[in-house]
């Protein structure tokens, strides 16, 4: 959020702030509600499972690196850049 003036910024983060108890609480309130009321962890997890993120399906396998204007995803080339500069850090530090 973009402020339009210091008293707007200030005047945000007051309701902002007004907010986020009462959040938590519900919050806390929900979790223990659902970990009390059931015993079969099936259901539980139904529970709990939406609020964890799913990094499998958003991730890649391939890293990337930009080097000299250039994207390189090739894995090898991607390695012998990550060690190339850490090769050369370490120099610069003294050692």
């Amino acid at each position: 959020m973009k402020c339009k003036g210091k008293y707007h910024c200030e005047a945000h983060k007051t309701k902002r702030n007004e907010g986020t108890s009462p959040r938590r609480s519900s919050i806390k309130a929900y979790f223990t509600k659902k970990c009390t009321e059931n015993s079969n962890p099936k259901n539980l997890w139904e529970h709990v499972q939406p609020f964890f993120p799913d990094k499998g399906s958003k991730s890649s396998k391939s890293i990337m690196s930009m080097e000299d204007g250039k994207v390189v995803n090739d894995n090898k080339q991607v390695s012998n850049i990550f060690n190339s500069f850490f090769v050369h850090a370490a120099n610069s530090i003294g050692y």
